[in-house]
């Protein structure tokens, strides 16, 4: 598939449509959605900008992911199962280059102008970090961690659950370790293995272990066997206990 520039939403435009849309329901925002934005562009660099029928795509692809009956108010546990159906959308659908999912107008405007419905749908506090583009909006979110874990994302584990939300935030709320995607994944794996009582405890009390031990550690130059090692030898102490 070819990879497209996407429209980017400066914040000052995407700051002015949180208002115009914080009294709209979600069938208001459905009919208020768009392929395109009057303050929106593709970067001025070499590639393509992606068309229309691509943005529709990407649009029907994730509502279809949603499925219509989805609850207007998700639980906790139903919105990381959300999470997941939009993440593998998003990978399938988003032919996107690294400088465009790394810009926060790009994301912006997929949950402003294309999917607007679809965020507040998943977010209905409407919080402006999960609106706004940066490293918390509803579609980069799930879209990093699909790129990062692969078929992790929905692999279950010893209970009998894939990972839920707290686990994945332990790994990707904390820069240090979610920079490495060997480390990431191999903290998935580890996380999925134990068999434990609690298991989103067991996960950020790995997390943790694992991150005083990045200070003797250049986890970048070690190979994945070496990775899986440090994250066992951590999980290790934690069972242990004090």
């Amino acid at each position: 598939m070819s990879a497209y520039l996407y429209p980017r939403l400066p914040r000052p435009a995407a700051r002015q449509l949180l208002k115009v849309q914080e009294g709209l329901s979600l069938s208001e925002l459905r009919s208020a959605a768009r392929t395109s934005h009057p303050a929106a562009a593709p970067a001025p660099t070499g590639g393509r900008p992606a068309p229309d029928d691509v943005l529709e795509k990407v649009a029907s692809s994730v509502r279809h992911a949603c499925g219509e009956q989805w609850p207007a108010e998700a639980s906790r546990a139903q919105g990381a199962t959300l999470d997941r159906a939009v993440g593998r959308a998003l990978i399938d659908n988003l032919q996107i280059i690294r400088p465009d999912a790394a810009n926060e107008g790009v994301w912006s405007f997929l949950s402003l102008v294309l999917l607007p419905d679809i965020a507040v749908l998943r977010f209905p506090d409407r919080a402006e970090s999960r609106l706004l583009g940066g490293p918390r909006n509803v579609f980069r979110r799930p879209w990093e961690r699909r790129v990062v874990l692969g078929d992790l994302a929905d692999r279950s584990g010893n209970n009998g659950q894939a990972l839920g939300e707290d686990e994945l935030v332990n790994i990707f709320e904390r820069s240090r370790l979610a920079r490495s995607h060997e480390l990431a994944r191999a903290l998935a794996e580890n996380i999925l293995s134990v068999d434990v009582g609690n298991r989103s405890e067991y996960a950020r009390e790995l997390t943790k272990h694992v991150k005083r031990q990045l200070g003797a550690f250049n986890v970048d130059v070690l190979d994945p066997s070496a990775v899986r090692s440090l994250v066992a030898e951590a999980g290790s102490r934690v069972t242990a206990g004090p």
